[in-house]
């Protein structure tokens, strides 16, 4: 039994290489489609389940097909006595893609919240240091990276002129 497994094994990695190499072209679907038909070889071997997971993450990794079309595709050519497998493996894909998204989007907004957190410290350093109205400033501190905020928090303690800073701000956006 595991020397068949292993025959599958190859021939199923085969066909993903060649799927790979042929991107999204009908081609490739088909090497692809190939791949999950030859899986149902290895649907009585031990670890099938890890078989089909191993397989659902490559072509996930290396292709731009949406989860839901890779699912339709499975559901077509695996046989139907192993669907409980394949939606377990599936919906567990799936869960961990939607946590994955969630844990980006919140990075991302951390970060973004503390740029703008920081761009709002820098307008009241500068409406402090030069009360003659820094507020047109503002779209300019919005587009500045950590290091330029940083940069610009020491150069307002330095600065002689709300001119010089306007300066150096245009300066590095490249005007």
């Amino acid at each position: 039994m595991e020397e068949l497994a292993g025959n599958a094994m190859v021939r199923v990695i085969s066909d993903l290489l060649r799927a790979q190499s042929l991107s999204q072209t009908k081609e490739g679907l088909e090497k692809l489609r190939s791949a999950f038909t030859t899986l149902n070889e290895l649907a009585q071997a031990p670890g099938f389940a890890q078989y089909l997971e191993i397989v659902f993450r490559y072509v996930l990794q290396i292709s731009d097909m949406p989860q839901e079309q890779l699912g339709q595709m499975v559901s077509q050519t695996i046989k139907h006595d192993v669907e409980d497998v394949i939606m377990t493996t599936y919906e567990k894909l799936r869960q961990e893609g939607e946590l994955i998204g969630l844990q980006k989007g919140r990075m991302e907004g951390r970060v973004e919240g503390r740029m703008e957190g920081a761009g709002r410290v820098l307008l009241r350093q500068l409406a402090k240091r030069f009360p003659e109205g820094a507020n047109h400033l503002l779209p300019l501190l919005q587009e500045l990276t950590p290091e330029q905020q940083d940069e610009l928090s020491e150069m307002i303690l330095d600065a002689t002129s709300l001119e010089e800073i306007h300066a150096w701000l245009k300066s590095i956006r490249g005007n």
